[in-house]
């Protein structure tokens, strides 16, 4: 045990340690926000990657794979698909009009009430998804320490606070480069040590029911809910938006979207496959500890670098989550009701909105116990406006949408 906590806790400090430096860097809001649109091909992927492999993904899946059986772990391919779709439609239209956020985008359409519902709508979801992160990294404490929840949530939001606040999206760039290595390594590695562990995958097919390895096990229905859910994210989430306006140029910009959706395909199956052998040969725990017991029963040293990958996921998904919000509000909500804004002025509020962000997430992964759950519930909100706003923008019906319909249909989705 000794082993793993002294991995992770030299991992997060490694982590504050590039942070920090790079927070240096951020002088201003764009370069809080979008890092003044000097991102390559390579920070782009690292963002994406981490936006998306995130406790969901990761200790979330394992957790779902150890109630319901191995086909949880198609859970991050349905990104792919969600990925794809934004670099050949949404990115052109960002950066054609230069919208910094989906709000200012739907602004145009719908005119200033159908802005500002959708920036409410986007800050509950993210807040939702942000929280959702505090819960997966309290898992791994909890196993690790035998803390309550509330002081892993409470580790959790001093390991990223620092240099989330002082440096946005500079910052998330520089340590999720780091997050993106760490984590794929520890899926990979995963597989084979998992495997070899006691009877392997075989003797856990003796021991479980089959429905652990059909489709059955885990319901048509919640795939199907996923694959709308999970897949729409990419496409209008503010991440998409932020990584657009934060690319070089148009090509780079696709190009990391491409790669990043064919490293996030498969993230989830190793996460998948630790839940299971979990249910199998660790009966008596939880769901919630299934991922860190496992590892620490195989061996402490695959259990450090292994929780340091999820780490890596969680605080990596943290990172993008966190400033997805300060831009919303900057952008949509701040900047239209306040006008001339000095520099200074937007800088600090990026960051004190920031600040409030992390704690209400804090708050809210108090009172959620399911990761994936929690996770797609608030995927739902961007079905929202997939459905009623960029389909048929993509398709151009929307000349038939009247502004009164649109912002009734954003209405009755979210309360739907």
């Amino acid at each position: 045990m000794q082993i793993a906590l002294t991995i992770i806790i030299g991992y997060i400090l490694l982590t504050n340690l590039i942070g920090i430096l790079a927070a240096k860097n951020v002088k201003s809001s764009p370069d809080f926000l979008i890092a003044s649109g000097r991102f390559g091909t390579i920070f782009i992927v690292a963002i994406l990657c981490g936006a998306w492999e995130g406790s969901g993904a990761s200790i979330g899946i394992t957790q779902k794979a150890f109630d319901s059986g191995l086909f949880a772990g198609f859970y991050s391919s349905f990104f792919t698909l969600g990925l794809f779709i934004a670099a050949f439609f949404i990115i052109p239209i960002a950066r054609r009009l230069g919208v910094l956020t989906l709000p200012e985008l739907v602004g145009k359409l719908l005119g200033a009430k159908g802005r500002w519902l959708t920036s409410v709508l986007w800050l509950m979801q993210d807040m939702i998804v942000l929280s959702m992160q505090f819960l997966g990294a309290a898992g791994i404490f909890s196993a690790l320490f035998n803390l309550p929840v509330h002081w892993g949530i409470l580790i959790t939001l001093l390991s990223v606070i620092f240099y989330m606040v002082l440096g946005g999206m500079v910052s998330a760039g520089w340590t999720n480069l780091l997050h993106m290595i760490v984590m794929s390594l520890s899926a990979l590695v995963a597989i084979p040590l998992v495997l070899t562990y006691k009877d392997g995958l075989s003797g856990a097919i003796q021991t479980l029911p089959e429905s652990y390895f059909t489709v059955d096990g885990i319901g048509i229905g919640t795939l199907l809910g996923w694959f709308l859910a999970v897949s729409s994210g990419p496409i209008v989430h503010q991440i998409t938006f932020s990584v657009a306006n934060s690319a070089r140029s148009d090509k780079e910009c696709r190009k990391g979207f491409f790669y990043s959706a064919l490293i996030i395909c498969f993230f989830s199956f190793p996460f998948a496959l630790l839940g299971v052998i979990a249910k199998a040969y660790l009966p008596e725990t939880t769901n919630l500890l299934a991922l860190p017991q496992l590892a620490m029963a195989i061996n402490p040293y695959f259990a450090g670098f292994l929780l340091a990958g999820v780490m890596a996921a969680i605080l990596s998904t943290l990172a993008p989550m966190l400033f997805a919000s300060p831009t919303i509000f900057i952008n949509d909500v701040y900047l239209p009701l306040k006008k001339n804004v000095s520099e200074k002025e937007k800088l600090f509020v990026s960051r004190l909105c920031a600040l409030i962000i992390l704690l209400l997430g804090m708050v809210i992964a108090l009172l959620v116990e399911s990761i994936v759950q929690a996770t797609v519930f608030a995927f739902t909100f961007r079905l929202v406006i997939l459905l009623v706003v960029v389909l048929p923008l993509i398709f151009a019906f929307l000349k038939k949408i009247t502004v009164e319909g649109g912002l009734l249909a954003i209405v009755l989705g979210a309360i739907a």
